[in-house]
């Protein structure tokens, strides 16, 4: 079924659209999340996930729906070469806080073959008068995947496995302010 389809309710010639629920649980959360989570590697321009938080004022983080960057589709298509940002895919899944919160664990421990020294940030913004403001910033560094430290490079300090660095990612999508 698609996103969007012609609605038929509407006078003749107007170009009206429906759009599918899971469109408009996509564009709620990305209009008006009750917090947001941008993932990057530090230094390394690109496109990252990104987690956004649905909810309302009992429970501002029922659902979490995650934006992960998509390659194009298989098949040759040049105009799409020419339309930059535009033609970047995303998909886009919704997810249970502890699934969100597991998912940015096993992304903060990835290890980049092409910048292996390269931290993975993970930044938490949270709306306030109808703006996202930077609440957290966390960098991860992991050598070799496993273990990771949180903080600087050159700050030794405590190491943390999947399960605690889930925790402390669980942590960070609760809603208290």
């Amino acid at each position: 079924m698609p996103f969007a389809a012609p609605g038929g309710d509407r006078e003749p010639g107007l170009a009206d659209y429906a759009f599918s629920p899971e469109l408009g649980v996509v564009m709620a959360a990305r209009a008006r999340p009750a917090l947001a989570v941008v993932c990057e590697q530090e230094k390394v321009p690109s496109r990252y996930p990104r987690l956004y938080a649905l909810g309302d004022e009992q429970d501002p983080v029922r659902a979490v729906v995650l934006e992960t960057p998509e390659g194009m589709p298989p098949g040759d298509f040049p105009h799409l070469r020419n339309m930059g940002p535009l033609a970047w895919f995303y998909r886009y899944d919704l997810v249970s806080r502890p699934s969100a919160a597991d998912f940015l664990a096993r992304w903060a421990l990835l290890r980049s073959q092409r910048h292996p020294n390269a931290p993975r940030r993970v930044t938490l913004l949270r709306l306030d008068q109808d703006q996202l403001l930077t609440v957290r910033t966390m960098a991860v560094h992991s050598s070799d995947g496993k273990p990771a430290r949180i903080g600087p490079a050159s700050a030794g300090g405590e190491q943390y496995d999947q399960t605690a660095l889930t925790s402390i990612m669980s942590g960070l999508l609760s809603p208290q302010k």
